[in-house]
């Protein structure tokens, strides 16, 4: 499978790359106070973001690259990982980060695609 862009394409990848890595955080923190978590500002919410940046890419160029299934796979790793946790307001912060650390990432993956498909020449 070859994969040829052409410079519009590549700049709405790497705009939406910036975009979505530069606001996520700000995104997420916006849905927990929505949601009524309060500021944590501890280690764990460090490496959260750390984990929701790389995130954020992985969710990018899965879409790019439309290898939707391994989606799947990204969600799936990280609730393994989380499945020994026992505290229900620690596995709530938890799925409500992801959850709209994903969509987040999903939405401004299909809106890149949106630009390239309807905005490049034919």
């Amino acid at each position: 499978m070859e994969i040829i862009l052409s410079n519009m394409e590549i700049f709405v990848w790497l705009f939406a790359y910036l975009l979505t890595v530069a606001l996520s955080g700000k995104v997420v923190r916006g849905c927990f106070d929505k949601a009524g978590v309060p500021d944590v500002n501890d280690e764990r919410e460090s490496v959260g973001g750390v984990i929701g940046k790389l995130e954020n890419v992985l969710v990018l160029t899965i879409v790019m690259v439309e290898a939707y299934t391994a989606l799947a796979l990204i969600f799936a790793a990280k609730n393994i990982v989380r499945i020994d946790k026992n505290d229900e307001k620690s596995v709530n912060y938890y799925i409500l980060g992801t959850l709209a650390n994903f969509t987040w990432s999903l939405v401004m993956a299909m809106l890149a695609k949106f630009v390239i498909i309807y905005l490049s020449p034919s």
